[in-house]
């Protein structure tokens, strides 16, 4: 073979490598347009999963409050710090059992009322007080201030 018989063989091998680079240039262009769309949903699908937490931990955050409240709200047998166990104020309670015994407390411990009662009964608790000690009265219920 001649020189421009070589010359010939090498630009048609280069014609073909050029269009098998083309053509591998315009996969891998398409395959990144699609990694680009997959990256665009991913990023969409986190902002929504943020946003969900986000808002799962602000109705966390109402949930505890919520049981806080309720927890101040009633009491059982115990004896329970005014304040921060449970509010003062009026209680209810509807239970039928018999004697039930329920005292308020200032802070060295001393009664500042008491009573024992059958059935429902209604008691006030004060500002002023420390404690409640309740015993087989079953739950109070906050009914008012």
């Amino acid at each position: 073979m001649g020189k421009p018989v070589i010359v010939i063989i090498a630009v048609l091998m280069t014609a073909g490598c050029q269009t098998d680079v083309d053509h591998r240039l315009g996969e891998v262009d398409a395959r990144l347009a699609e990694l680009e769309e997959t990256a665009k949903s991913l990023k969409a699908v986190y902002e929504r999963q943020v946003q969900t937490s986000q808002q799962l931990q602000q109705e966390q955050q109402r949930v505890e409050q919520l049981t806080e409240g309720l927890k101040q709200n009633t009491f059982g047998d115990g004896v329970w710090e005014i304040g921060v166990d449970i509010q003062p104020g009026k209680y209810k309670r509807t239970s039928a059992t018999a004697r039930c015994y329920w005292e308020t407390q200032d802070d060295n411990g001393g009664t500042i009322q008491n009573d024992i009662v059958n059935g429902p009964a209604t008691i006030r608790i004060p500002k002023g007080a420390f404690a409640i000690k309740s015993q087989r009265c079953g739950e109070w219920t906050r009914t008012g201030s």
